[in-house]
């Protein structure tokens, strides 16, 4: 009886362990806070679009980092918040002009300092034929958190669904100079995220020389199954299969080619989320066999997948003026 008693005592002692224990890792479990800061991220963005919509400039710088950088379409970058301040100003100053942005989506990294927001802008003023100018497009607003624990803007990519000849002669940049270039610093490792800029920048390397080489396969494998490409004036392009169609249809063009070059890149300390920001230039021949240049800049974001490998999850191309 004795004997019976201590094997009862003894699986209820073993299932008493188990239940703390089972309590005890659970409570220990991290907690995943990206949905919640995603949530937070994507209502900092729409509180800006509110902002902007009452026409409060100087509501609306806040919301940028010191060092902050704008690519708008078919124009040449905007550094800093004073060169924004005036761009802003000097954009405002346009007869009937006005500003609606539409952010609808999200993502932040793990470590919960690094992220970025997607959606849709429009702008419109008065022309100098007295007509209306609409100029609509997708935007990528990459931000950073900032010392007081808030979300800030530290660039902000334009992508185009309207011609150059549809923003007015006076927004149109000049063809030379155009290229944007940083200094070296731009791209050395920091804040403690120096592996992961490392493979970062060897995995670019590798996607160029396939690129270059026009090996499509291993082009291919760079994107994520997910990824997005908006590009200027299409609809995205979402997902692998209808990636390996848009590819394939521009290279079929006679004389196409692609170069690129990474002049800045943002990792976050989670070494999970990443930008890398460069020029582009795509070539090919006209139907009269005119050589046709089309310049610009793009963002690419970047996440690992399952085996540590950074992947393009997103693209976004804001071109600069054509060259002809």
């Amino acid at each position: 009886m004795n004997a019976m008693n201590n094997n009862i005592l003894l699986k209820i002692t073993l299932l008493a362990a188990m239940v703390i224990g089972l309590r005890a890792e659970a409570i220990a479990q991290p907690v995943n806070a990206k949905p919640k800061e995603q949530a937070a991220l994507l209502q900092r963005d729409q509180d800006w679009a509110k902002t902007i919509a009452t026409g409060d400039l100087e509501q609306i710088f806040p919301f940028w980092t010191d060092d902050a950088v704008i690519y708008p379409a078919y124009r040449p970058a905007v550094r800093g918040k004073a060169a924004i301040r005036q761009f802003v100003h000097a954009n405002r100053a346009r007869a009937s002009y006005s500003l609606k942005t539409e952010p609808f989506e999200a993502q932040v990294a793990q470590a919960r300092d690094l992220g970025h927001t997607l959606g849709r802008y429009r702008f419109e003023s008065q022309g100098a034929d007295g007509s209306l100018l609409t100029r609509p497009g997708i935007y990528l607003a990459g931000w950073r958190k900032v010392p007081d624990g808030g979300w800030k803007c530290m660039l902000e990519i334009h992508s185009p669904r309207y011609a150059p000849g549809n923003i007015g002669n006076d927004l149109i940049a000049p063809p030379e100079n155009q290229r944007s270039t940083e200094t070296p610093s731009a791209l050395e490792p920091d804040g403690g995220t120096g592996s992961h800029r490392a493979a970062l920048l060897q995995t670019r390397r590798q996607w160029s020389d396939a690129i270059a080489a026009g090996d499509l396969e291993r082009i291919f494998s760079f994107w994520t199954d997910d990824a997005v490409i908006y590009a200027a004036n299409r609809p995205p392009v979402r997902g692998k299969a209808a990636i390996r169609e848009f590819v394939r249809g521009n290279r079929a063009r006679p004389g196409f080619s692609l170069t690129s070059d990474v002049f800045a890149m943002e990792v976050s300390r989670s070494g999970d989320l990443a930008y890398t920001v460069g020029n582009y230039e795509f070539k090919w021949d006209g139907p009269d066999g005119t050589p046709v240049q089309r310049p610009g800049r793009f963002v690419c974001g970047w996440r690992k997948n399952e085996d540590g490998d950074w992947r393009c999850m997103l693209e976004i191309h804001s071109p600069l003026s054509p060259l002809n």
